[in-house]
């Protein structure tokens, strides 16, 4: 096989115009595939890209174009990848703890030299950061980290000048008495003394050698199957219920995205919605009511799941990918609105999967035209393609 079609470790996607980037972090580097027109597929089929040239080619209708590379995708540690407002893209390293915006113009794009160096516009790090795993831009251009070592979502202006910060709590340490969430802790940040430095701070190997927690390992609460599935280890003891969300006594946190009106919407052993200023709004659960209307409160109890992407259409629906006791699959979700604030958990309005190409430890996902998302597969070192609605 061809080391340049080859995944190791595909963790995110996101799309820029006719552009899919693919984060592929086992091979330090991002690939960048360009669309060429493609026949439908139906829904409940997915196809994968990586496994050769001729059958990605020819069933995806993708071409590989660049292949970009570089100190701040070193390490196999790179777990972020977002597009701007800019049509530029960023990355984030969680060893080096280092953002990094990469250009991507169409000079580069259209160019034929295959070892063409993408401009880095930038790179910056934040000395409160502990584990950052993920990285989205609003479409004021701010910049929020979700910190699952921190427990808390940072905010920075354009200009990578720290605006905010806010904690974010699992449904067990909100107020259950009253059903409401309990403010979040929200922490003005300033740029001077050590809060934030404009430099890349280069990793070692010699640091962790560990993986953050969505890659090597699901949160404590999850235990990996030998089968890729998830095994709860959640009990009577450690799980609550609130708002019907069956939640672990610690926030476990993987993914951000944002939503309409800037909402922040972040993932983990949870979703959870923000607005743009970091005031809970209500949760969000990835799993289909049954026939009766009901959350499907038992089989949370039971089994968990755990939310390793997510990603916001124009019409306001949240896909996540999720992980369970049962497999993976893609919820797609209605995203609440500041007026829902503080009602019952809304459920799934229903899942995605595919019989033919199951979905092992799904990760990262992004939208594109004519309603299909990419779903970056981590078990199975691919790409899936779907159409959502």
């Amino acid at each position: 096989m061809n080391e340049d079609w080859s995944f190791n470790q595909p963790v995110r996607v996101c799309t820029i115009e006719k552009q899919l980037l693919v984060l592929d972090a086992g091979n330090n580097r991002v690939k960048i595939f360009e669309e060429t027109p493609s026949p439908i597929y139906a829904n409940e089929n997915a196809h994968d890209l990586g496994n050769a040239p001729s059958s990605f080619s020819e069933s995806m209708s993708f071409n590989l174009k660049k292949i970009v590379t570089g100190e701040p995708l070193a390490f196999q540690s790179t777990v972020g990848l977002t597009k701007t407002p800019q049509k530029t893209f960023m990355t984030l390293n969680w060893r080096t703890k280092c953002i990094t915006e990469w250009s991507l113009s169409n000079d580069a794009l259209l160019s034929s030299a295959s070892n063409l160096s993408f401009t880095e516009l930038k790179s910056f790090t934040f000395s409160e950061f502990v584990e950052p795993l993920d990285v989205a831009v609003d479409s004021e251009g701010r910049v929020l980290v979700c910190d699952n070592g921190a427990k808390k979502v940072f905010v920075f202006d354009h200009n990578a000048r720290p605006q905010f910060s806010f904690t974010v709590k699992s449904s067990l340490e909100m107020d259950a008495a009253n059903n409401v969430c309990a403010p979040p802790t929200i922490t003005n940040l300033t740029a001077g003394g050590e809060k934030v430095q404009q430099r890349r701070r280069r990793g070692s190997k010699d640091e962790k050698n560990d993986q953050p927690s969505f890659i090597s390992n699901l949160p404590t609460s999850f235990t990996l199957g030998a089968n890729g599935k998830v095994v709860s280890s959640v009990t009577p003891q450690t799980a609550s219920r609130h708002n019907n969300v069956i939640s672990n006594q610690n926030m476990q946190l993987s993914c951000i995205a944002i939503g309409p009106n800037d909402d922040i919407i972040v993932g983990g052993n949870e979703i959870q919605i923000y607005d743009h200023c970091g005031r809970y709004i209500a949760n969000i659960l990835p799993h289909v009511a049954n026939n009766t209307g009901s959350l499907p409160v038992k089989i949370l109890a039971n089994a968990g799941f755990f939310v390793g992407g997510l990603a916001v259409d124009n019409d306001g629906y949240v896909l996540a990918t999720v992980s369970d006791s049962k497999g993976g699959h893609i919820a797609v979700c209605r995203c609440l609105s500041p007026a829902e604030k503080n009602v019952n958990a809304s459920p799934a309005r229903y899942a995605i999967d595919s019989s033919a190409a199951k979905l092992r430890r799904p990760s990262g996902i992004c939208v594109a035209n004519e309603n299909f998302c990419f779903v970056a597969d981590l078990g199975n070192n691919c790409i899936k393609k779907y159409r959502y609605k």
